[in-house]
């Protein structure tokens, strides 16, 4: 009986004695007990996600070579991010990249044609697939005709030449036919003059 004395003050003194209290495992008393046995506990879990990779990808785009360095390009294509050097461009659509004055959006008008890939001679050089004579309209000649006391049929004489569609004859002419009435008899008929003209028919 006086060892189990003994223990019960030790562990009075104990629990009277110091500022700061614990249980039998050393722990704060009033809080909450930790792990034993070498278990450390739940990991605590972030809520931070990780920032995302840079992307590598990039926007392709088509490059057109441009031969004739008129700032379009003709056939030959790339695709690609960067432009695959000096002669490619971004603009397409010139029907002849071998030529400056031909591409797309051309202003001025000509009096010669260029020769196409085929050998067609044309006069396209805005590459809208037509050829558009410079304002205004000038009249191809036709057969001279007597009405009543004047006579029709003046006008340009066309231009023979290998052409392709959308060619206007009269692009390029340099002849200009006039139709008058001849020496005045009964059955007077209209007589045709041609001459150069001073200005050929330009076109684009």
């Amino acid at each position: 009986m006086r060892g189990l004395g003994f223990f019960v003050a030790v562990v009075f003194v104990g629990a009277c004695g110091g500022a700061s209290q614990t249980d039998l495992f050393g722990d704060p008393q009033g809080a909450a007990p930790s792990p034993r046995g070498g278990d450390p506990g739940p990991t605590p879990t972030s809520t931070t996600s990780p920032p995302s990779p840079p992307s590598s990808g990039c926007t392709q785009i088509t490059y057109y070579r441009d031969r004739d360095g008129d700032g379009f390009g003709g056939d030959e294509t790339k695709r690609g991010c960067d432009s695959p050097g000096d002669e490619w461009v971004t603009q397409g659509g010139d029907c002849n990249d071998d030529d400056d004055e031909v591409f797309p959006g051309q202003t001025k008008y000509f009096a010669t044609p260029y020769e196409k890939k085929s050998g067609a001679k044309s006069f396209d050089y805005d590459c809208s697939n037509k050829e558009d004579q410079a304002p205004p309209t000038k009249t191809a000649a036709t057969a001279c005709k007597r009405v009543g006391n004047t006579c029709t049929g003046s006008g340009y004489v066309p231009v023979a030449r290998q052409s392709a569609p959308g060619a206007d004859p009269l692009c390029g002419a340099t002849q200009f036919q006039t139709c008058s009435i001849g020496p005045i008899t009964p059955i007077a008929q209209c007589d045709a003059t041609v001459a150069e003209t001073e200005k050929p028919v330009t076109c684009r």
